[in-house]
């Protein structure tokens, strides 16, 4: 899992749209589809339910929707920290332990 994978997943949530949500961030809908399909492959589980009147989520969809939301609480406070100080320098590693079962379950 990527953070740009994060970010566009959530911005697919917002818009309720593939198509919205691919116009917002400025690349091709069919490129932001595979990313959907190569996240919810990763992890085994469908995120969003579609239909002709939107994109909604699952019921798995909606936990591992305010997971990614916590996640980048997180890293948003990692960045502003790191612009404040300007002296921390890395890369930010995400693990997911036991509390995030519900990614293992099976559909």
């Amino acid at each position: 899992m990527r953070l740009t994978q994060v970010r566009q997943i959530l911005e697919i949530e917002k818009c309720t749209s593939i198509s919205q949500a691919a116009r917002n961030l400025f690349v091709s809908q069919p490129a932001l589809s595979a990313v959907l399909n190569e996240f919810e492959a990763e992890v085994g589980v469908q995120l969003f339910t579609r239909t002709n009147s939107g994109i909604y989520p699952t019921e798995n969809g909606l936990e591992i929707l305010t997971a990614m939301k916590n996640i980048m609480k997180e890293v948003t406070f990692i960045e502003n920290y790191a612009a404040q100080a300007e002296t921390l320098t890395g890369t930010i590693t995400m693990i997911l332990g036991p509390s995030h079962d519900f990614l293992k379950s099976e559909i």
